[in-house]
């Protein structure tokens, strides 16, 4: 990551040839009602799996047990995001805080297709998945 940029974490969850996204809250600064992939911002100090981890305790109440690199690209002029497929983890998804009003299971072709993504980046990501 380039000097100066902040750190971005999200998770592509993968089950049954299915990817789950959130649909971030209409009260969120940040890209409100919009499908998203779950995760959030990398604090000072901390490693990207540190911070996926944590992400997707504290948003789904999940612990990741598999995590394969996927892709990173810029958000804006000040941020990058890295994303992770995760093929494996303990506990069930569940949303527990108010980041998301709304989880939902999509084949990457579906979620590709939706209008309201958090990034036009994620069709490419989506496209490139072998589930």
């Amino acid at each position: 990551m380039q000097p100066g940029r902040i750190g971005l974490v999200g998770a592509i969850l993968v089950k049954d040839g299915k990817l789950l996204l959130g649909r971030r809250s209409a009260s969120k600064k940040n890209y409100p009602g919009v499908w998203d992939i779950i995760g959030g911002h990398v604090e000072p100090g901390e490693h990207n799996a540190r911070a996926l981890a944590r992400e997707l305790e504290e948003e789904l109440g999940i612990t990741p047990m598999r995590v394969w690199p996927t892709g990173e690209f810029d958000v804006g002029e000040t941020h990058t995001l890295f994303v992770y497929l995760v093929d494996a983890w303990s506990g069930e998804p569940a949303i527990r805080n108010d980041e998301h009003s709304e989880l939902g299971w999509f084949t990457p072709g579906e979620a590709a297709e939706l209008n309201e993504l958090a990034s036009p980046h994620y069709r490419d990501i989506f496209a490139t998945l072998r589930i």
